[in-house]
């Protein structure tokens, strides 16, 4: 639901607006995944309309240099570094066309990878949901884990507590052997 689950197109401070943030919350706690989905796919379009291999070729040229030049825009951005709730250094890319991110890769194997050193991830609408749902999963789990640790923290507070109060009982128990034996 919008406002909830993610939100559209919301101002940061310096004015910059990502196309989408989807929130994972649990509790007070809440961290966001950062989606751009600005890619052109004017020369993709091209690309598959070209009469010839010279046409073809230059669209598909245009096509990954329009790639390359949203990746290094998203990456000079740092949507990531300007959200305090950020779950990660990275911006999800989101190409509404697997046909064009598979051409492009074909071109250009390194592309992903590149877009990947830059903190940038490339999705398709065949990949979004599943990674959206990999990510949910590995909040749930780095929540569960926080849990865990907070829970083992407070319970060995209890134990060592208890200690202390059996130790000071014991002694307490020393104390009143010592004082009944010199009051018999």
């Amino acid at each position: 639901k919008e406002s909830i689950h993610y939100t559209r197109e919301e101002a940061n401070q310096d004015r910059s607006r990502p196309d989408f943030v989807f929130h994972f919350k649990d509790g007070f706690e809440e961290k966001d995944l950062i989606v751009d989905s600005k890619v052109s796919l004017t020369a993709y379009v091209e690309y598959v309309n070209a009469g010839s291999s010279e046409e073809k070729s230059a669209a598909l040229d245009r096509h990954l240099k329009s790639i390359r030049k949203h990746i290094d825009e998203l990456s000079k951005k740092e949507y990531a570094k300007k959200n305090a709730k950020s779950f990660a250094d990275y911006v999800l890319m989101f190409m509404p066309r697997d046909m064009a991110f598979r051409a492009a890769l074909e071109a250009d194997p390194a592309l992903w990878q590149d877009a990947y050193q830059k903190n940038v991830l490339i999705a398709t609408e065949q990949t979004i949901m599943p990674f959206l749902k990999i990510m949910q999963l590995t909040w749930n789990k780095y929540h569960h884990d926080t849990n865990t640790l907070k829970i083992t923290a407070a319970a060995q507070n209890m134990i060592d507590r208890v200690a202390s109060f059996y130790d000071s009982y014991i002694d307490l128990g020393k104390k009143l052997k010592s004082v009944t034996v010199a009051y018999n």
